[in-house]
């Protein structure tokens, strides 16, 4: 059975296998570097597995929050602005600006725990979206 990370790398090497060829330089850097990514996951696991063993008491919630979960606020996130139609506001609607995740989820800084929609359901639902260039 394969670990999410697994499958993910797999998908990669069946849609893009020139990045996994270790006999060209692009390949071999391409491994190197993320190859230390399946090792973390591995250690993270054995940790895992190991403190569900030794505490009975083991929270689990606690432990997926420091080890697995990707803080959406510490990653360098684009920024967009997408027009919600309103036929309240005066311009038929307002710009909601808001940043996109490692996900490709659109979310609002203020309110980062909200469930979130990705980019491309903004967009194949005909919302308005524009990238937010940053100065």
């Amino acid at each position: 059975m394969k670990t999410t990370l697994q499958h993910v790398f797999s998908e990669l090497e069946r849609l893009h296998p020139s990045l996994f060829d270790i006999h060209t330089a692009k390949g071999k850097e391409f491994v190197d570097h993320f190859y230390k990514y399946l090792v973390m996951e591995k250690e993270q696991m054995r940790a895992f597995h190991l403190m569900t063993l030794l505490n009975k008491n083991f929270d689990f919630e606690q432990y997926y929050k420091e080890y697995f979960e990707i803080s959406i606020q510490s990653i360098e996130d684009k920024e967009y602005r997408v027009w919600i139609e309103d036929s309240v506001e005066e311009e038929g609607g307002s710009w909601w600006y808001c940043k996109q995740n490692v996900f490709g989820q659109l979310y609002d800084p203020e309110y980062p725990s909200e469930d979130h929609d990705t980019l491309e359901w903004y967009l194949q639902n005909g919302y308005k979206v524009e990238e937010v260039n940053k100065k």
